[in-house]
């Protein structure tokens, strides 16, 4: 922008960047309308900006155009035809050429822009439409347009637009001098200075637009007047590139020919051409001059100051601007670490401590520049140290002292140099260290206080009994030391109640004690008592404990258990009292030994069988259940136990045995049977394991049976051996005879109805096919009823075993009569022919068949055909 301002626009934001102050103003924003990317800009000739085109959507360009002027965007004539990606170039006459782009589809056309009028006009065509392209006006009014590409199809070739201007290149302006060559003007200046420019080809053949009437960009009524272009190539702004087109306007007395010209040049604010060296070029017929230069000055009175504070370091520096002068509207800060401000009074934090040669650059709005340097301190921390830490037992004191500074503030309420007692734990303790700058640092130092150890003094057994031990074990610390001569873990074996005290020491050298009491108490008097001393083999005896409050006794017995020892057994008990000391005593059981008796073994006998119990090992035997010993009996289904005592002085003694009676199986011959001569049979018992039947016949096994009824019995033998029998009857009655006959197999339908004669069995049924009318009782048939053909007649009969038989019947219709022609006489010897008319087939009387036949009887002969 013509005030140094970078404008940074797109479609609904604009902002203006100021380098100076490095800072952005948002401004006026750009319409939604406009092109969201892809869109140009330029600075026109009357200081406005012209924002171009753009994208609406990928495929969509935007027609619409905007211009911007102080801090306002207003739309202005529109593209004929909208693109995006299209090239755009500034025109030495001011105007704006955009060439090719794309909308939907690549365009071939060119436009270009006038700022007087604001509108558009359709130019040339590009030979190859293009995209992404940059363009350069060439001296001659072309422009050159280098790449691009088309899609995805890269151009490597180029292509000079001729925007058909109409210039006429071979008249171009020559500067032979300006006047003055130099202006030297004061900061408070406002206002123009005329220059005057002498040369050739100043005159503008083709009614060009020319320069500006006035800084509003109006027009002046005369025409043919050349454009005074000035460039600022050099000064101490940071916006060197500055260009301008100087106003002309007759009224003020400025005049152009084609040798001379004469222009307006401003300055001082607000114009705010800054000072410098200005490249100044006449351009006529769209062409420029080659370059006259003039040099503008401000006599400046800029004196840069500024003061600091001296920090310490990592605290942040303050400056203050101290500036003299013509008004300051830019300060540049270099604080000599790399870095830099624009601002007025900045506020700067150094990384390390050190002197800083700073340097302040002052501008004026006139671009009046002044520097100064100073020396800025930042004082190093004072390296303070707390000491080393420390590890002290609970109760002790301890001194903190810090050094490497002047002054020193401890945490926690500590004084330096003043003993304390801390508490138990780890503690940090900060100290600040300040010296003689005022710079303070901490540091720090661990304090531990370990606690005294919690030493317990252990007994194994702090009561005991009169005669035990008790075993003295410090714990909670790492050593220890005992009275009475005791080393830690040793057994003691004190007569009366005895105090013990340990002393531990821990790892840290902390040191505390504990004491024992081992007390000692008197043994009970146990008494072992036993109910019966003197008992029979497997009688029981109660074992009693006595003169303490709780017995243990060996043997697994139990206080007050009774006992069956098999042999005389001593038995001891220990007695506890109420202080848990134990005493002993023994008691003798003698055990006397039993007779010896044998009932003998276990039987399984079947329901019905007989037993005989027999006891052995003495003399006399008493059995139980009425049983007498050596007698057999029959015993109920199921087990019995039976038992025999016998007695030998004082003791006796008895044995059992059990006798089990198992039920005879429950045998199932299965249900009667009666089936015919000739058909098989077969018989399977059930109920118990094996099967054994009688007349040969194998249990599951097929077998025919003979004519008659007869009974078959089978023997069932179960899993305990127990047998059971039961029988089945098997009926087996003879066969039907079910034999018939016809007088004859075939029968003509108007014969006599035939009824066969039953040589078999009768009071059978007779049937026949559908066709066949039939008697089902006698078998006749009814000839005239039935059908024509072949057919067969049944007869079965109607016993428990009956039988089927058939015959074959053909009823047909009665024979067409036949004739026989030939002679009935013949000499003998010789033959003649006979000949049958009616249909066939024939039967000879002959057994020929044909039609015709041929005889040579050696007698009288009577022949027939049928």
């Amino acid at each position: 922008m013509p005030t140094g301002d970078v404008l940074l626009a797109q479609a609904g934001a604009t902002e203006l960047y100021n380098p100076c102050s490095d800072s952005f103003l948002v401004t006026d924003t750009l319409p939604a309308s406009a092109g969201a990317y892809r869109a140009q800009a330029h600075l026109l000739h009357n200081n406005k900006v012209i924002y171009i085109g753009g994208a609406i959507s990928i495929n969509n360009g935007s027609t619409d155009c905007y211009l911007y002027e102080a801090g306002t965007w207003t739309a202005t004539g529109s593209l004929n035809t909208g693109r995006t990606s299209f090239s755009s170039t500034m025109l030495p006459t001011g105007e704006v050429v955009v060439c090719s782009g794309y909308n939907a589809s690549h365009i071939t056309n060119s436009e270009i822009y006038d700022p007087i009028t604001e509108t558009w006009t359709v130019s040339g065509t590009v030979t190859t439409p293009r995209t992404r392209m940059h363009s350069v006006l060439l001296p001659d009014g072309k422009v050159l347009m280098p790449g691009g590409n088309e899609f995805f199809n890269m151009f490597n070739s180029t292509e000079v637009f001729d925007p058909g201007m109409g210039y006429d290149t071979a008249s171009v302006p020559v500067i032979t001098s300006i006047a003055p060559s130099s202006i030297v003007i004061s900061p408070s200046t406002v206002g123009y200075t005329a220059l005057t420019i002498t040369g050739t080809g100043f005159q503008d053949n083709n009614n060009r637009k020319g320069g500006e009437a006035s800084n509003s960009g109006e027009r002046n009524s005369a025409s043919n007047y050349p454009i005074v272009q000035v460039s600022r190539i050099g000064g101490h702004r940071y916006d060197n590139d500055f260009t301008r087109y100087l106003p002309f306007d007759v009224d003020t007395g400025n005049y152009w020919d084609s040798t001379s010209t004469k222009v307006q040049f401003p300055h001082g604010i607000p114009n705010e051409l800054p000072p410098g060296v200005y490249a100044v070029k006449v351009i006529a017929n769209g062409i420029p001059s080659e370059p006259a230069y003039l040099n503008v000055e401000v006599a400046c009175n800029v004196l840069a100051d500024f003061e600091t504070d001296t920090v310490c370091e990592g605290d942040s520096t303050s400056f203050t601007d101290l500036s003299t002068g013509t008004p300051t509207s830019c300060w540049l800060y270099d604080f000599n670490d790399g870095d830099s401000a624009f601002s007025l009074d900045p506020v700067h934090l150094y990384d390390s401590a050190g002197f800083y040669s700073v340097t302040l650059v002052a501008h004026s709005l006139m671009g009046c520049v002044d520097t100064i340097t100073k020396t800025v301190v930042v004082n190093p921390l004072p390296t303070v140290d707390a000491g080393s830490d420390s590890s002290i037992c609970e109760g002790d004191s301890i001194t903190l002292n810090g050094s490497g500074a002047d002054s020193y503030t401890w945490s926690n309420g500590v004084t330096d140099g003043v003993a304390f007692i801390p508490p138990v734990g780890t503690t940090t303790y900060t100290v600040m260290g300040t010296d003689t700058n005022g710079c303070a640092n901490i540091d720090s130092v661990v304090v531990t206080v370990n606690a005294l150890p919690n030493v317990t003094a252990n007994a194994s057994s702090q009561i005991i009994c009169e005669g035990d031990s008790s075993q003295l074990t410090g714990f909670g610390a790492v050593s220890y030391t005992w009275d009475n001569g005791v080393t830690n873990g040793d057994y003691v074996l004190p007569l009366t109640t005895t105090t013990y005290t340990v002393t531990g020491t821990d790892a840290n050298n902390c040191v505390n004690t504990d004491s024992v009491v081992v007390t000692v108490n008197a043994l009970p008097n146990v008494t072992a008592n036993a109910s019966a001393q003197t008992i029979c083999e497997g009688d029981s005896s109660q074992l009693t404990g006595f003169g303490a409050a709780s017995y243990t006794w060996d043997n697994g017995v139990t206080d007050s258990d009774y006992v069956s020892p098999i042999t005389t057994t001593v038995y001891t008990v220990t007695g506890t009292d109420a202080n848990n000391c134990s005493n002993t005593d023994q008691v003798t059981i003698t055990v006397n030994t039993l007779p010896t008796v044998d009932a003998g073994p276990d039987t399984t006998v079947c329901d019905g069988d007989t037993v005989t119990l027999t006891g052995s090992g003495a003399t006399i035997y008493d059995w139980n259940n009425g049983v007498t010993d050596g007698v057999p009996f029959t015993p109920s289904l199921g087990t019995t136990t039976y038992s025999v005592t016998v007695v030998l002085g004082l003791c006796a003694n008895s044995d059992s045995v059990e006798v089990t009676v198992n039920p005879l199986p429950t045998v199932d011959a299965g249900p009667d049977q009666t089936v015919c001569d000739g058909d098989t049979v077969i018989l399977t018992g059930s109920g118990a394991s094996t099967y054994t039947w009688d007349n040969g016949v194998t249990d599951g096994v097929s077998f025919t049976p003979p004519l008659g009824t007869m009974t078959f019995t089978v023997t069932g033998t179960d899993a305990n051996n127990c047998v059971n029998t039961d029988s089945v009857i098997v009926t087996v009655n003879s066969i039907d005879d079910a034999s018939f006959t016809y007088t004859s197999g075939t029968y003509c339908i108007s014969a006599a109805d035939p009824t066969p004669a039953v040589t078999g069995t009768p009071g059978g049924v007779f049937t026949a096919s559908n066709a066949v009318v039939i008697d089902t009782a006698d078998g006749t048939i009814d000839l005239d009823a039935s059908g024509v053909g072949t057919y067969m007649v049944y007869y079965t009969t109607a016993g428990p075993c009956p039988d089927v038989d058939s015959v074959e019947v053909t009823v047909g219709q009665p024979p067409p009569a036949l004739a026989i022609s030939g002679p009935g006489q013949l000499c003998m010897g010789s033959s003649i022919t006979l000949t049958v008319q009616g249909p066939g087939p024939y039967m000879w009387s002959t057994g020929d068949t044909l039609a015709s036949i041929t005889v040579s009887p050696a007698a009288n002969t009577n022949y027939w055909v049928q």
